[in-house]
């Protein structure tokens, strides 16, 4: 089975903003502009992290505030 398209799997903390858990950190501006990029040539976004609960929420808001989530699934790390 051939794909047309990438999946990207992303961590929040450290990789999307600066990790300042349980916080959440200034944006990596220059990566979601890149996601961004993908997503619309096409591609898949995983948010892959371990926050669960009222923080993974936050962290989907947050994604959701940077245009970053329209496609993005969500992968808890356990």
């Amino acid at each position: 089975m051939n794909r047309e398209y990438t999946i990207y799997a992303v961590d929040f903390d450290g990789t999307l903003c600066e990790s300042e858990f349980p916080g959440i950190g200034a944006p990596n501006i220059f990566l979601i502009n890149h996601l961004i990029k993908r997503r619309k040539q096409g591609n898949k976004i995983i948010l892959w992290t371990c926050r669960h609960g009222e923080r993974l929420q936050e962290a989907v808001d947050w994604c959701k505030h940077h245009d970053s989530m329209l496609s993005m699934k969500i992968c808890q790390r356990h």
